[in-house]
């Protein structure tokens, strides 16, 4: 704290020199020495006609597609498909930072609340509902007074760049050429709740937060600490999986080779219609979280062979929905789900209980993850499925037997390595 009443620290405020609507904004840091906290404000996506809403699980974040901090050309630190990465985020705050924190600072639909249905005489009847929904829409222009605050998201970089949160200084006299570059989404239905609106999409100028470090002394000193680490990138991989019928039981083994040659920590899959095209009927999302969230299928099991090597006890794999969320709680820590996020139940709880929302919430959060821990040289995944009719959260294809794209998100292991002033980033 006494950094910044002692005129040693100094908060400045960057606009982007390089704005270009429905593309890129750049942000370039040269001849700062800066605190690693840096934050971008002012992220809001901006619809013309005013008639969509943000997803509901990333937020107004859900409009940046790709995220990069560079040193001239060296990538320091990157995510790409940004927009399902800080969905899957969200879910690991709390119930209780979802519904106050996060939903002022994302924009967010995350965090519940349980009530008693129907008075006394239903006594046995309970409700889930989202805490303070929001219901606002896009607002039509970027940062017009009445919306100023609709849709308007914050995002702290050290939370989702670990080379930030392991860095002490960013210095000029180490990296020489600072570049923030935010890439975005242009089509509507990877973040809004409607499939029509890609050509009236844009967003408002953001603005970056840093810290500089006015005093050479301080900065020579933080310098000094910088020592080789290592960090984890966020990397993906991603493989389809052919429509099936009704009682057929299907499996399909994909290697992936996107981690091959690297130290991989905890992975994660999200199952997802083919076709961005089934989560809509005429311009509606039939489900809240869209392409974010994770269909539920029938009778599913999972397995993970690491070099040669089963991740799942059972020759056949991980089976059962709870015991794959088990799993992933592990890996991952607890995740803010509603008691239907899983897999759908009886119909008339689902309909009189689950979440009041015009859109079906249900058997839409069903990831799998696991924690790997290994340098990677070969990796195949193995799905399991039984057809089944019905599903009610599946647009025009049948949830259970649709062509699925699995989009595999992994931690991969990076090292910043210090020699004689110099460095390099290589893969571990």
């Amino acid at each position: 704290m006494s950094f910044y009443s002692d005129d040693t620290i100094k908060t400045e405020i960057l606009e982007a020199v390089v704005h270009i609507p429905n593309s890129r904004s750049e942000f370039r840091m040269r001849g700062m020495d800066m605190n690693t906290n840096l934050k971008l404000i002012n992220i809001q996506p901006v619809e013309t006609s005013n008639a969509s809403q943000s997803n509901d699980q990333c937020g107004a974040l859900g409009v940046i597609r790709n995220l990069y901090l560079y040193d001239g050309q060296v990538e320091l630190a990157a995510i790409r498909d940004f927009h399902r990465y800080i969905g899957f985020k969200n879910l690991l705050s709390s119930n209780a930072y979802n519904c106050g924190v996060g939903r002022a600072l994302d924009y967010n639909n995350l965090g519940y609340t349980n009530q008693q249905k129907g008075g006394i005489i239903a006594a046995d009847k309970r409700q889930t509902l989202v805490k303070d929904q929001q219901n606002d829409n896009i607002p039509a222009a970027p940062d017009v007074t009445a919306n100023l605050s609709i849709n308007n998201a914050y995002l702290n970089l050290q939370q989702v760049f670990s080379f930030l949160a392991k860095m002490p200084i960013l210095s000029s006299k180490m990296f020489k050429d600072l570049r923030l570059v935010v890439e975005y989404n242009t089509d509507s239905k990877l973040f809004t709740n409607k499939d029509n609106v890609s050509g009236t999409l844009s967003e408002s100028r953001p603005l970056l937060i840093v810290d500089r470090i006015m005093d050479s002394k301080v900065s020579n000193a933080m310098l000094s600490a910088v020592k080789s680490f290592e960090y984890n990138v966020v990397e993906h991989d991603r493989f389809q999986v052919r429509a099936t019928t009704a009682g057929t039981r299907q499996s399909v083994e994909q290697t992936l080779k996107g981690f091959s040659g690297k130290r991989v920590e905890r992975l994660r899959i999200n199952k997802n219609f083919a076709s961005l095209s089934s989560y809509f009927t005429a311009n509606t999302l039939n489900d809240r979280f869209g392409v974010h969230g994770s269909n539920s299928g029938n009778k599913e099991q999972y397995q993970l062979t690491v070099n040669g090597r089963p991740i799942a006890p059972d020759a056949d794999g991980f089976k059962g929905d709870n015991r794959a969320l088990a799993l992933l709680s592990d890996s991952f820590g607890s995740l803010n789900l509603h008691e239907t996020s899983l897999y759908h139940v009886d119909n008339s709880y689902e309909t009189g209980n689950s979440l009041t929302l015009a859109n079906i919430p249900n058997g839409n959060q069903n990831y799998f993850g696991v924690y790997v821990g290994q340098k990677v040289n070969e990796l195949k995944f193995q799905y399991s499925r039984t057809g089944q009719s019905g599903g009610t959260n599946d647009g025009t294809d049948t949830q259970y037997n649709s062509k699925l794209e699995l989009f595999v998100e992994a931690e991969v292991v990076k090292a910043f390595v210090l020699n004689n002033g110099s460095y390099n980033i290589v893969y571990v």
